[in-house]
């Protein structure tokens, strides 16, 4: 039956962690699942029946959304991975990607929307978090005039070439990034594989270093 599959959905709705609100075509909020309830700290009361722009002090009144929205209904449109940068309530300030899609709801006879709001605030830390060790690393990189810093890629390949590189070792880094490490070494060197003895031990340092650490880890919990 209808209700059957209606409350069928429900439970499927409510064990999605991702917060999701069903809109009605006059976008005001028709049901929304646990999650939503639990990631904004708002009240059924407070939700259910409100215009999803009025909806927690209006933190989701943003005109772009709000035509996109309606374009869902009026144009079969979908939303997808609308950024958002909205209060949450006690977890702040979130980034959200907001999607969306145009559902039929065979027992009123009525089009829906499905609003589904993923939260990718960690995620974005983390890749400004890396961006900025990495503008570090380049900065320190470039910096250093008085010694070569080279970077080699899993393959032995030449990935970075500092100044301090370009000055003792006399190739821009337009000529070597990218060229292979034996191309440092003499040609008799390279005969002797004296490059890839270089890589060998470079890498076993590395893995001595990793299996050192992971000693001490295993101490330390140890107690």
């Amino acid at each position: 039956t209808l209700a059957a599959a209606r409350d069928y959905a429900d439970h499927i709705i409510d064990t999605v962690r991702e917060p999701l609100l069903v809109l009605d075509a006059d976008l005001r909020v028709e049901r929304a699942n646990r999650s939503f309830y639990k990631t904004f700290g708002l009240a059924l009361d407070k939700t259910v029946g409100q215009l999803v722009s009025d909806v927690g002090s209006r933190r989701w009144d943003i005109p772009e959304l709000r035509t996109l929205l309606e374009e869902v209904l009026v144009r079969h449109a979908t939303i997808d991975d609308f950024s958002v940068t909205s209060d949450a309530g006690q977890s702040g300030r979130r980034t959200m990607l907001v999607n969306a899609r145009r559902m039929h709801n065979p027992e009123r006879k009525a089009e829906r929307i499905l609003v589904a709001i993923e939260d990718i605030t960690e995620r974005q830390q983390t890749i400004g978090a890396l961006r900025e060790s990495e503008e570090k690393y380049r900065s320190l990189v470039e910096g250093a005039t008085g010694f070569a810093m080279i970077r080699l890629n899993p393959t032995g390949h030449v990935a970075s070439w500092n100044v301090g590189a370009q000055r003792l070792l006399g190739y821009v880094e337009s000529e070597i990034v990218g060229e292979p490490f034996s191309r440092l070494f003499r040609e008799e060197d390279q005969a002797r594989d004296l490059p890839g003895n270089e890589l060998r031990a470079a890498e076993r340092e590395r893995k001595g270093m990793e299996s050192g650490w992971a000693g001490r880890a295993a101490r330390d919990d140890a107690g």
